[in-house]
């Protein structure tokens, strides 16, 4: 019963809820827990690239293979109904110790009593 009080109280609050979800998907990133990341999306979101939970788990194991996330920042979040819009800061650590930064935009929407991303997109500086 408190488990369903926690995701209702989450799913009324958009931003806290996506700011914690970032959160956890830097840790499961580099954790290479790509199944916990998936669980981030809904079945037929799209990311850069393509669409669909099968896709988006090769994606982020080949990505977690390559990087390091070392920061998620989210500098806007508009939410509008069951829907909300994400923009942010990112910064990865390559292999050779030399650090990339970016930005990403993340289209959310609740489902039920979960934020999930539908569309998300993200480019280097």
């Amino acid at each position: 019963m408190l488990t369903a009080s926690v995701s209702r109280a989450q799913a009324g609050r958009p931003k806290e809820n996506i700011i914690q979800s970032n959160k956890d998907f830097l840790r499961w990133f580099n954790a290479g827990k790509i199944d916990s990341i998936a669980t981030l999306y809904h079945a037929n979101a799209c990311i850069d690239g393509g669409c669909g939970k099968e896709f988006i788990k090769s994606y982020y194991q080949t990505e977690s293979s390559r990087y390091k996330m070392q920061e998620l920042v989210t500098t806007d979040i508009r939410v509008n109904g069951n829907a909300a819009t994400e923009t942010g800061n990112w910064k990865i650590i390559l292999p050779s110790g030399m650090l990339m930064t970016g930005k990403y935009t993340s289209e959310w929407k609740r489902e039920g009593n979960r934020w999930m991303i539908v569309q998300e997109s993200a480019q280097p500086d």
